[in-house]
Formats: structure tokens, sequence, C-alpha cells
């Protein structure tokens, strides 16, 4: 819009709990401007409520520009529980190279309703960012995080290469953990920024 960091705009945000003063505004204001986010009926936003899988896609999606119209004209079907005329569906759809899924007999599942956790985040924005894995060093991991052995073997690169970007940082991983809102756009808008989609 314009070209303009988020920083640089003004918005108009409606949600009660979300004034102008709230460390996160400008970013949560960005994507509500984009329809990547709309808070709930009752005029909240809920910044520290966690995401599912699903509403991180759209988050994701529509905070990297991707074609959503593009994968309602041609379906995938790369999750075996994403069923074509979903809300989440499109979304889900756009950035299926970009979140991981689950083994689910023949192919594999989205859980589209199972919160998403930090090592989806870390690994979605590693790949979407076109992060280089091959010399991620996991060996950092192992000294600047105290629960290293709970992150995903297949996904330590990633990780490794979002701890390198600063994506994640503090005193643990935990791959595990649910992403409040307020985590999951941010991560998203500063991904924005450094990529300047």
């Amino acid at each position: 819009e314009d070209g303009m960091a988020p920083s640089q705009q003004t918005y108009t945000v409606e949600f009660a709990d979300v004034p102008e003063t709230h460390w996160a505004f400008r970013y949560i204001a960005d994507l509500v401007d984009r329809k990547a986010v709309n808070g709930y009926p009752n005029g909240l936003f809920y910044p520290s409520k966690t995401v599912s899988r699903e509403e991180f896609a759209k988050i994701l999606a529509v905070a990297s520009a991707c074609d959503v119209q593009k994968t309602l004209d041609n379906p995938t079907g790369a999750f075996t529980d994403v069923k074509p005329g979903y809300w989440a569906t499109p979304y889900i759809e756009a950035v299926s190279q970009d979140m991981t899924g689950y083994p689910d007999g023949d192919g594999m599942a989205f859980r589209p309703k199972t919160m998403a956790v930090r090592e989806d985040m870390a690994v979605a924005i590693a790949k979407m960012w076109d992060l280089d894995t091959s010399m991620a060093d996991e060996s950092m991991l192992e000294t600047m995080f105290s629960d290293t052995a709970s992150i995903s073997p297949a996904l330590k690169p990633y990780v490794a290469a979002a701890v390198e970007e600063g994506i994640v940082s503090g005193g643990g991983v935990a791959p595990l953990n649910a992403i409040p809102a307020v985590k999951a756009l941010l991560d998203s808008c500063e991904g924005d920024e450094k990529t300047g989609v």
C-alpha cells in the first residue's frame, strides 16, 4: 500500500483491546487493512489468544502476498484433511509448501484446528524467506536453548536458520508451545519488511 512500512501509515483499528498504545498496534492494524485478520464479532482482537494452524496459514498467506486466487482455481489437494469449499482451504493451499504436514495414510494431513506452535512458525517463515538451511549451525541450538531435544529432528535445520535470522530467540525454543496471535502477526509482518513483499 503505497510502499510504506506499517510504522509510516495511518490506521483505524476498532478493537477495544488493541489501543494505539499497544506495542503490536501497527502490525495488527496493517494486517487488518490487508484483510489477513479481522478480530471477533464482539469488537475484540484477543492479542494473547493462541492461533490455530488454519489461522496461521491465513496470516502467512496474506502477509506474504501469496496468490490465494490461484489456489482456488487450481487446488493442489496437498493435505488429506483440507476439503474444497472450507474457508481456510485457499490459504492452506497457498502455503502448503511452507507449512509442515503430518503423515496420514497415503498422504499428509494439515490438522487445521490444531494450535500452531513455534516450530510451525519457525519452519514456515524459514521456508517462505528461503533461508539457507544447508549452512545452519544446528550445534548452536544446543548451546543457546535448553529444550532442543523436543525439536523435530527433520526440522532442526529450519529452526537453526530461524534462530540465526532472529526469528526465534530466548532461553528456549519451546517448539511445541502455541503461538499467541500477536507473535504470529509480528513475525509475519517482519517478514514483509525483510523481503519487501
